[in-house]
């Protein structure tokens, strides 16, 4: 991790740092512990002191009333979101009028597939009451065209040849 925060005896955080993308924890372990920070808000460093209330994890950080949620708040950001969302005019087309526009398209393309014949050949090897009522079935459905191959012959040969 590269961040080792130690205490020593006069309740000072030291922290061996190894790499400088560990900044941000160890800003977070000085925050959590409570410790000394510098403030540069003023143009010169001024030591201060985490309060208790900015402590991570600290006692009384629980949500203003409790931690019931506000239906106020609930519904401010509700608000918020949706206006957001109803300004971007990219968001709302791709949200809408894009996919009306895919149903419609491919309707159109797959919209004669309903009154399509299927050539099907069937050779029944099994000959018995059961594989006949599957072909029937495949037949009063109405969408393929059953073609009987006797089984005798050679049914990949029958199908390269029967084109």
């Amino acid at each position: 991790m590269g961040l080792e925060p130690v205490l020593d005896n006069h309740k000072n955080v030291k922290v061996r740092v190894e790499h400088t993308y560990d900044v941000q924890k160890i800003l977070n372990a000085i925050r959590d512990a409570g410790a000394l920070y510098l403030d540069w808000t003023s143009g010169n460093p001024i030591l201060k002191r985490f309060s208790e209330a900015h402590r991570r994890g600290a006692a009384g950080r629980s949500a203003r009333n409790g931690d019931k949620m506000n239906p106020r708040i609930i519904h401010a950001n509700l608000v918020v979101k949706l206006k957001g969302f109803y300004r971007e005019k990219t968001t709302m087309f791709f949200t809408f009028a894009f996919p009306i526009v895919l149903i419609l398209v491919f309707g159109t393309i797959f919209m004669s597939q309903d009154s399509m014949e299927y050539r099907l050949s069937v050779q029944d090897l099994d000959q018995t009451k059961s594989s006949a009522k599957a072909v029937k079935a495949l037949e009063l459905n109405g969408k393929f065209k059953i073609t009987r191959v006797d089984p005798s012959i050679n049914a990949a040969q029958y199908v390269r040849t029967a084109r």
